[in-house]
This record gives C-alpha cells, structure tokens and sequence, in this order.
C-alpha cells in the first residue's frame, strides 16, 4: 500500500479501484468496473448516469451479491438510500434532493443490458489483444486502446440488417427466423471498419461473424482460377475449358458426378466466362488440372486456413470457414494479392498517454499481381452480367 501510494496520487488509485471492483455476475463473466456495470444494469454509459443511479453502485461495492438489485431490490434500495444519505451528510446534495432520489425506484433493467454497444467488435478487439497482453493487465493498467472502426459505416452494417425483415416477409419465411453476420474492411489498410455478429447487433453472446462455420460454396473458385492464371505459359482468359459430364473417382466411396446449378453442359466455354458464370465442371476441371494442392497452398496463402488433405469436393466449397476467415481471403485478393492480417486495433497506450504497443500495416506479397489483375478483371463480369447481375439494381455499376 505505502509503495502504491509513493507512485500513484489518492486520485489514480481511486480510479484504478473503480474500474476494477466487483459488482455483479453474469452467467461465466464478471462485472468488473463502474463502467461496465452502469451498461449491465442500466444499459448506459456512466457519465449518463443519473445521482441515485451512481448511489445504487456505489452501495453495491460492499457486497455485489447480497445488494443485487435484480434478485433483492428491497434491500438494493435501502442499500441506495443509505448512501444517499451519506451524500447529502457530506454537502453533495441538500436534504431536499435526497429525499426526492429516495423516492424514486432503482431504475434497473428488467433484462440485462449491453455491457458495449457494439459487443461483437469489441470481441475481436479482445481477441487481438489477448495474443500480447495478460487479461489482469487490461482491466488494472488503466490501458487505453484505439482501434479501428468507422462509426459511419458500423452505423451503416447494423442498419443493414433490417432488410432481413422483407427477405422473410417475400419468401413466407417465419419472422425472425433468418440470421446473419457481417464484417466491412479497407482495402488499402486491412483495417477492421465494421462488425457484426448477428442479427441483433447488440446481443453479447454467439459471434456468428468470428465463430460461426459454414461451408462456403462457390466462394473458393477465385481461388482456383489465381492458381491458374498464375501459369500464364497454360492459361489466360479465353482458355477454353471443357463443360462437359465429369466423374470423379474417390477411393473408399461412389465416383462423384458434379453438375452445373442449371443442371446444363455448354461444352467448351472461355475461362472468364466460366468464373463469370459460375460453372461447376469447369472449375473442378480447372482445379484438377492444377493440382488439389496448389489450389490448397494458394487458399492458405491468401489468408486461408492450411487444409490437408484436399479433397475434389473442395474445388466447391465443401469446407468450413468463419466470415472473418472469409473476408481475410478476399482482402488478399483486393489487395493486388498483398496479404495483411486484418485487425481492429491501431495502438495501445498507458495510462499516462505513453504508447505501448501499435499495430502497423505488414503487407506480404503472396501472389502475382498479373495474375490478380487479369482475376479481378474477370471477376467484374459477375457483377457486369454473371451470377451476382443483380447488385446492377441496388448497387451503382461505378463502385
């Protein structure tokens, strides 16, 4: 204690015990902090909170539990107006407001509230930071974090969701019953702008955008055409590649017939307009024709996972992916094929302002820029007149 107060004025001390007292649980989490606790119980910042909200934590630092305002708000309340009166005994507040704030009610959450308004971000931001800081270190060193998000464009991603509404109202679905996930990053930075984690983007819970797995389908067939568009000795866009029926034999089980989602063969068709269009055959034949593992090695190079062994069926997705994971893989291929680590953080500093650790930008660059040139060029066409036309109507054809 004597050394504490050697280096610390009664200020900073009483700071530091602030952030870091317990006042409440829930479920596996702790409430640490008046910070966190007036979002926990009144689902708002503390400098909105108003005296006898501030008097009720305050109260509960003698014992979180047992003055538990949810589960024993008779006694939370006498706990409360105790203080209030210490309040107006000490000259913060007259006889005559005391008893105004001993009459009105604790004011508490029915439910729970968010303990950040942007929960998921945050968990990223969190998972970031756990790979260089101790978890003690962060809630008792006063560190202050700066990270990455555009609060334009996370208003803009949670907006978003609203649309779900009329996807289930046109297609019958039950309401509610669809959800999603959804992160936004910088091209240029591999900056984390947006996240969300689903469709409510204040729910605290399951992180469908970092978490969540799903097979990600025709996602993967960038992938194959940058493997062989970076043998230009072999391929470029008007290589004719065969539509025809394929049978993939596969040891242990049945040969794989794949088809094409029109359930047509067209023959031989020019490779751009196979990505364009997204042709399965082709783009297993493509994949075969390369090697499983050279189309393996340039997933995980572009930000992917390392997947071994490869199977055929991959060639369409069959793997998992998170839509981070995702979103990793195709920054890479915005970038020109230089490959940076997303991230949610830009610095972190002490609390006396003294920078501790930045997160610069480290770009590798782990594929041809020729190759992505002529991929990107072709992968406008999917926009232009492929399978994702559609944006045409919602999206202007410039951006």
């Amino acid at each position: 204690a004597l050394e504490m107060e050697w280096h610390y004025s009664k200020d900073k001390i009483l700071e530091g015990y602030l952030n870091e007292v317990y006042l409440g649980q829930d479920g596996s989490r702790a409430i640490h902090g008046f910070g966190l606790a007036a979002r926990y119980y009144f689902g708002r910042p503390v400098d909105e909170l108003r005296p006898e909200e501030i008097a009720l934590l305050v109260g509960m630092v003698k014992g979180a539990s047992y003055y538990n305002p949810r589960r024993n708000p008779e006694r939370a309340k006498d706990r409360r107006d105790t203080v209030i009166d210490l309040m107006a005994n000490n000259g913060l507040i007259s006889e005559t407001e005391a008893g105004e704030l001993k009459q009105k009610p604790l004011g508490v959450l029915k439910e729970k509230g968010t303990t950040s308004p942007h929960p998921a971000f945050l968990d990223l931001v969190q998972r970031q930071l756990s790979q260089q800081y101790n978890p003690e270190d962060l809630k008792t060193k006063g560190l202050r974090i700066f990270t990455t998000m555009q609060p334009r464009v996370q208003a803009a991603l949670e907006h978003s969701v609203t649309a779900l509404n009329a996807i289930e109202k046109a297609r019958h679905y039950k309401p509610e019953s669809l959800e999603t996930a959804g992160i936004i990053t910088s091209i240029g930075t591999g900056e984390v702008e947006a996240l969300i984690g689903g469709r409510d983007p204040t729910y605290e819970g399951y992180n469908r955008a970092l978490d969540a797995q799903r097979q990600i389908g025709s996602l993967i067939k960038p992938t194959i055409y940058l493997t062989a568009l970076s043998d230009p000795a072999k391929y470029s866009l008007i290589t004719p590649l065969d539509d025809s029926p394929l049978t993939v034999d596969q040891p242990g089980s049945k040969p794989w017939k794949p088809e094409n989602y029109d359930r047509k063969f067209l023959g031989p068709t020019p490779l751009y307009t196979d990505l364009a269009e997204s042709r399965n055959v082709p783009s297993i034949r493509l994949g075969l024709s390369v090697g499983l593992d050279n189309v393996s090695a340039m997933l995980h190079r572009l930000g992917g996972p390392d997947i071994k062994p490869f199977y055929p069926s991959m060639l369409l997705g069959s793997m998992t992916m998170s839509p981070f994971n995702v979103a990793q893989i195709f920054q890479t291929l915005s970038s020109d094929g230089f490959y940076s680590p997303l991230r949610a953080i830009r610095s972190v500093v002490d609390a006396e302002g003294k920078p501790l650790t930045r997160y610069p930008l480290t770009v590798t660059k782990v594929a041809d820029p020729d190759a992505l040139y002529l991929l990107q060029y072709a992968m406008q066409g999917v926009v232009n007149n492929g399978t994702a036309r559609a944006l045409n109507r919602t999206i202007p054809p410039s951006v």
